[in-house]
């Protein structure tokens, strides 16, 4: 496995590389990129084209901190009973 620094340098490293290069590089780059969208569309059927998954919705970050917040008060007060 890769650590740490060594990715961080190796995203450091291809954005570099990605940053300087000239517009005409990603024009191309961005053609090439859409003509492999084009052909996977092609490949697809209409129903797989317009097929969405259901996304359950994420739940708000105050319920989730609210929720973790009662989960320690509530650990916390059973070790306090269980010393007591």
């Amino acid at each position: 496995m890769t650590s740490r620094p060594d990715m961080t340098q190796q995203i450091t490293d291809y954005l570099r590389s990605e940053g300087s290069r000239s517009l005409d590089e990603l024009v191309a780059l961005m053609g090439t990129v859409a003509a492999d969208w084009q052909r996977c569309l092609e490949a697809m059927s209409d129903a797989q084209a317009s097929f969405h998954p259901r996304v359950r919705p994420r739940p708000r970050r105050e319920a989730v901190k609210a929720k973790n917040g009662l989960r320690r008060r509530s650990s916390a007060t059973s070790c306090l009973a269980i010393a007591a």
